[in-house]
């Protein structure tokens, strides 16, 4: 009896042998994620004769900062007006968001929610955008672009970054600023009574310890 024994403890040991090997043999290995973020957000006023609206460029970046197309982009307006919005990077990486007409005074928010695409994952870094926008006047229409600057660690407002961007489209000229205790500056443009886009672009921020760093 006790050799018969030992011989189905040894069978035993055999099966989970080859169970914990074929195991191994049946794994797949996938090939690893291609990181990709968002190197910005643009915001523009589409400003008509009639009408208003925001307008927002989203431009999606690997980790070689080259840009990813067909990524397929999520976010939503928040605060003035409210809705989604998604769709997907051109081969320049960017993806164009146009928010309904504006009819009130106040602060739009637009806020990457995902990115996604086959073999890339998303790591969140510049999230949203602000922009703020006075009804038109008889004078004509202003446009306001609000840059908020916040570090890639922690997400703590840059305090004293100074921004540095440009006008184009119904007004121009570049322009620079300092931003505040919550990483902000706001910059408006000038009037104009054409019917038009205004864009403004941020060209450049600069701040010592990030330059130190």
């Amino acid at each position: 009896m006790k050799a018969t024994l030992l011989t189905f403890k040894s069978w035993i040991g055999v099966l989970v042998t080859l169970i914990i090997l074929f195991g191994f043999v049946g794994q797949s290995y996938s090939e690893p994620l291609t990181a990709v973020h968002v190197a910005g957000i643009d915001a523009a006023m589409i400003a008509g004769v009639r009408e208003k609206a925001a307008q927002v460029v989203v431009t999606v970046v690997d980790q070689n900062n080259m840009p990813v197309a067909n990524l397929f982009v999520n976010g939503t307006w928040s605060m003035l007006l409210k809705g989604k919005a998604s769709s997907f990077t051109g081969a320049d990486g960017k993806v164009t968001f146009v928010s309904g007409e504006i009819k009130k005074s106040g602060i739009i928010r637009f806020t990457v929610t995902n990115v996604s695409g086959d073999g890339y994952v998303y790591t969140p870094g510049i999230s949203y955008i602000l922009i703020s926008s006075d009804d038109p006047v008889k004078s004509g229409i202003t446009a306001v672009a609000i840059v908020s600057i916040e570090a890639d660690d922690d997400a703590s407002p840059v305090v004293n970054a100074t921004v540095s961007g440009e006008w184009s489209g119904l007004n121009s000229g570049t322009v620079s600023g300092v931003t505040g205790v919550d990483g902000m500056v706001t910059f408006t443009s000038g009037k104009s009574k054409k019917s038009g886009d205004f864009i403004f672009t941020v060209l450049n921020f600069y701040h010592s310890f990030f330059a130190d760093s």
